[in-house]
C-alpha cells in the first residue's frame, strides 16, 4: 500500500517562512529588467519597483514575526526605508500591503502547483493537487496567518477581506482552472 507523506511533497518543501521571504525577494521586476535604462523617468520606474518589492520583504517578515495588529506601518518604514506616501501609493493601505504580501506568497504556490499538478491524468493530479493544498495550509507560516486573520479579522475587516481575496481566491482559482483543464480535454466530468 502507498502511503502519501505530504511533508515530502516538492511543491511546498522548502516553504518556510524564511523561504517565502526569500521568495519574496526573487521576485523580477516587471520592467527594465535586464534593459539598459536610459531616461529619468524609467530609472524612477525600476526604483519605484525596487522600493515597493523591498517594502513587501520587510512587511512579509514583519507580519510574519509579530501578526497583523502588531505591526504598524510606521514599523514597515522603520525596516524598509521610504514614507507612507509610498506605502499609500502602492498598497493602498496596512490592509492593502498585508493582502499584497499573501498575493505574493500564493502567486509562488500558485506557480509550483501548476508545474507539478498538470500533467498527467486527473486522478493522479487531484491527489497531488490536495496534497499540496493540504500541505500548503498546515506549513507553519501559513498556520500562524490563518491563525491571525481568524483571530483579528473581527477587528480588521478590510484585511479579512484582502487575505481571502488575495490568498485564498488565488488557490481556489488555481484550483478551478486545473479542473477546467481537465474537463475541456474530456478527462473529468464536471
Amino acid at each position: 500500500m502507498f502511503v502519501y507523506h505530504w511533508y515530502t511533497n516538492p511543491i511546498y518543501t522548502g516553504l518556510t517562512a524564511d523561504a517565502i521571504e526569500e521568495g519574496l525577494a526573487a521576485f523580477p521586476p516587471t520592467t527594465g529588467a535586464g534593459v539598459e535604462m536610459k531616461t529619468g523617468a524609467s530609472q524612477r520606474v525600476v526604483a519605484a519597483q525596487r522600493r515597493r518589492r523591498r517594502i513587501l520583504r520587510c512587511a512579509a517578515r514583519l507580519f510574519r514575526r509579530h501578526g497583523y495588529a502588531q505591526v504598524s506601518l510606521n514599523a514597515v518604514i522603520h525596516q524598509a526605508g521610504g514614507s507612507k506616501a509610498s506605502i499609500t501609493r502602492f498598497f493602498g493601505s496596512k490592509a492593502g500591503l498585508f493582502a499584497a504580501v499573501m498575493q505574493q506568497v500564493t502567486a509562488e504556490f500558485v506557480a509550483r502547483l501548476d508545474q507539478t499538478v498538470v500533467r498527467g491524468a486527473p486522478e493522479p493530479g487531484l491527489n497531488r493537487l490536495g496534497a499540496a493544498i493540504l500541505g500548503f495550509y498546515l506549513q507553519p507560516a501559513a498556520l500562524m496567518t490563518y491563525r491571525a486573520v481568524v483571530g483579528e479579522g473581527h477587528r480588521h475587516h478590510e484585511m479579512a477581506a484582502g487575505f481571502y481575496r488575495a490568498a485564498h481566491g488565488g488557490v481556489v482559482a488555481a484550483v478551478a482552472a486545473h479542473l477546467q483543464r481537465w474537463h475541456e480535454q474530456g478527462l473529468l466530468q464536471l
